[in-house]
């Protein structure tokens, strides 16, 4: 194989490995993505996707993904409207029970926890 035909390959890989991440970006609320999906997405068997994944962003996808998702959480439990359940549901969470789990793992506090602190912190900017 030729260098250029090399590099086109690789830079085809690296094409779709960042379409995923896009993918992720977009669709992480959509309770049915999983790494299967997104390999067949990228082309490739889902061993060979994660290694990729996890050479170009120092993340395995699914860690990625909860990543997305707890970012989203944080933005969305400064409402107080929204109940935890909803906010776990809006983002892709199957159950508030694994999202509180997962949020206090990635965050080192409950969801309640985190939503108490911004809306103080919302409370004493607004003084």
């Amino acid at each position: 194989m030729s260098t250029a035909e090399k590099c086109y390959l690789n830079h085809s890989v690296e094409s779709r490995i960042f379409k995923a991440k896009e993918y992720i970006d977009t669709h992480f609320s959509d309770k049915t993505l999983s790494i299967s999906v997104l390999a067949k997405q990228a082309g490739m068997s889902e061993v060979y996707f994660r290694k990729l994944f996890g050479q170009k962003y120092n993340l395995s996808p699914v860690q990625y993904l909860i990543s997305v998702r707890i970012k989203k959480a944080k933005q969305l439990l400064c409402y107080d409207f929204l109940n935890l359940n909803e906010c776990a549901l809006q983002c892709g969470f199957l159950t508030a029970q694994y999202f509180c789990r997962v949020f206090k793992k990635a965050t080192d506090m409950t969801p309640n926890e985190y939503r108490n602190q911004m809306l103080t912190k919302k409370d004493d900017n607004f003084f």
